[in-house]
């Protein structure tokens, strides 16, 4: 018996270095990056697939790991980039295409068949996801009970689809939305805040009456202060709409007519920073300019400009910006560094690209992704830029096809990118790293790295 029992405490620990091993092994060879992708001949949500881009396997979605990657940072995606970054891309209506926009679908897409995806936004902690349906009621979901209410039918306050722009309050229980009644009442339009339990007075009022065009854009991390796009200028409105003005007043020292879409907001140093352009006229043409407005208390100044730069993105470390230039010699590629308190601007060139370029950086800050694209949206050529050692990859047209720009995708790490194209009577898709270059039938919508 004594025997017995020695060699099955063997037999176990053998086992379980085997084991161990393995597991090890598979850990190894797990991918580090799998895409996740879309494929149309499925019901949603089993529409999504994880897919790896070495060996073309997939991988079943589950929308619970959705939102744990999402929240553990494995699955990076800004929510405020739905708001303002791409708004200059289009779909059906003339309604903004969030980028967001398959990671909602995977994650409410049962709930949304009378809803288009284009008029969904999720909460910053992806707890909640916000929709309109085609009857203009607004519906919030919680993703941890599944369950939606219709915030409309108390209130009666329904969405416009072209202004479909949610704020989401810092308590994470109520939002501000731009409404209006179901009868369309003049002064019944302006923003709102509704709570998200559905716990709204039938005889909700909006916080500020204004026109159809005015849209809450951003909750200002760290302060009690609404940024809102009016009369194609920031105002900015206090949480209970007592206080709605410019943020500085008309006219200003930056002397442009209107902000562009991307607004930035570096909270620690509590600075805005913001694209402007002018309306080229008879009398004025003057080209874009990014501009800086410190919050000092209850007020903003203005600290400075640059002039003929734009916004690219903000760095993950929310403490300084990249912008481009376009000159006749190219496209400068650059990041705006402040120093000391003064918050002086000290603008450092990080790349020279060719004129006429489309850029793209990768999550990690490390790649650009650039992309010669004729006026007729013609691809004509590739260049993959390695940051840290600034080394060139040049790859010669790939096709002759119509290139979607809003769709291209690059991985985390910078080494694949994907580009949606149309040519010979059809749309494709296609993955390219080196020399690697393939069709895929699946439209990426975003990326994984595993740890």
């Amino acid at each position: 018996m004594r025997r017995l029992i020695i060699w099955t405490a063997i037999l176990f620990v053998v086992l379980g270095g085997v084991l161990t091993a393995v597991s090890y092994q598979v850990r190894q060879s797990r991918p580090k990056q799998l895409m996740i992708v879309r494929r149309d001949d499925q019901t949603l949500p089993a529409s999504y697939l994880f897919q790896d881009p070495e060996t073309g396997q997939t991988y079943p979605v589950r929308p619970a790991q959705i939102r744990r990657f999402l929240r553990d940072g494995q699955l990076q995606m800004d929510w405020q980039d739905d708001l303002y970054e791409h708004q200059d891309v289009y779909g059906e209506g003339g309604i903004p295409i969030p980028k967001s926009i398959g990671i909602v679908d995977i994650l409410a897409g049962h709930h949304l068949q009378n809803a288009r995806l284009s008029l969904a936004s999720p909460s910053p902690d992806w707890n909640w996801i916000i929709y309109r349906e085609n009857t203009g009621d607004i519906f919030a979901l919680n993703l941890d009970d599944d369950q939606s209410r219709n915030l409309s039918a108390s209130t009666g306050v329904i969405s416009t689809s072209v202004h479909f722009s949610i704020v989401f309050a810092p308590d994470g229980e109520s939002i501000l939305i731009a409404g209006q009644d179901r009868n369309n009442t003049p002064d019944s339009y302006g923003i709102y805040r509704l709570r998200l339990d559905g716990n709204n007075p039938s005889n909700l009022k909006p916080l500020v009456q204004a026109e159809w065009y005015t849209v809450p854009i951003i909750w200002l991390e760290g302060t009690d202060w609404i940024l809102v796009e009016h009369d194609q200028w920031l105002w900015r409105m206090s949480p209970d709409g007592s206080i709605f003005e410019p943020i500085l007043p008309v006219p200003n020292p930056f002397t442009w007519s209107h902000i562009q879409q991307y607004v930035n907001w570096l909270p620690q140093q509590k600075l805005l920073i913001i694209s402007l352009s002018d309306w080229p006229t008879a009398y004025t043409k003057r080209g874009p300019a990014v501009a800086a407005l410190k919050l000092r208390g209850d007020h903003f100044e203005f600290k400075w400009q640059l002039r003929g730069w734009s916004v690219l993105q903000t760095a993950h470390d929310k403490q300084s910006v990249y912008i481009q230039r376009s000159e006749k010699r190219g496209v400068i590629f650059g990041r705006v560094h402040l120093i000391n308190s003064w918050l002086i601007p000290v603008v450092e060139q990080v790349a020279l690209l060719p004129p006429t370029w489309t850029i793209q950086l990768s999550q990690d800050e490390q790649h650009l992704m650039c992309a010669k694209v004729s006026t007729n949206y013609r691809m004509r050529e590739i260049l993959l830029l390695d940051l840290r050692t600034q080394r060139w990859q040049r790859y010669p047209p790939l096709w002759d096809g119509y290139l979607y720009i809003s769709k291209t995708s690059l991985s985390p790490d910078g080494a694949w990118f994907v580009f949606w194209w149309s040519g010979h009577d059809r749309t494709m898709v296609t993955l390219h790293k080196g020399t690697a270059t393939y069709d895929i039938e699946r439209e990426p919508v975003g990326w994984v790295t595993l740890d």
